[in-house]
């Protein structure tokens, strides 16, 4: 079963991802800043499917973690979930600096984060989804 790595210091939302994917089915983990997902991804490289960021947190921001993490040998999926403007230039250093794709965070887009997963293969389509 695939695990998602879900990286954001906000309580709404990341209780809030957490919610999503287990009633699509998907084990989660999530921690609150980019030091924690580092040493989460050091202490076993190939355990996730993909991670969740955010962009802006505190200790260690999203880009810098992401960096790290890649650096660490990790070779999946990084998706970035931020309120950032898209054409922002954090969002793209992220996108230049390891992460895969980038999604502005509204609850609507909820079904993206989904669909990504789908087209990057870290989960299947499943007709039983709510979203």
């Amino acid at each position: 079963m695939v695990k998602i790595l879900v990286v954001e210091d906000h309580i709404f939302w990341g209780g809030i991802l957490q919610d999503f994917f287990k009633e699509e089915g998907i084990d989660s983990e999530w921690v609150r800043n980019g030091k924690d997902a580092v040493e989460k991804v050091r202490k076993a490289v190939n355990s996730y499917g993909a991670i969740i960021m955010d962009i802006n947190m505190p200790v260690l921001d999203g880009v810098v973690a992401t960096l790290q993490i890649r650096q660490l040998g990790y070779g999946g999926v990084i998706i970035s979930f931020s309120s950032l403007e898209e054409n922002s230039k954090e969002v793209s250093y992220g996108l230049l600096n390891g992460m895969n794709a980038f999604i502005e965070k509204k609850i609507r887009n909820f079904k993206l984060i989904k669909k990504v997963l789908i087209n990057y293969g870290v989960v299947k389509d499943s007709k039983n989804s709510r979203f």
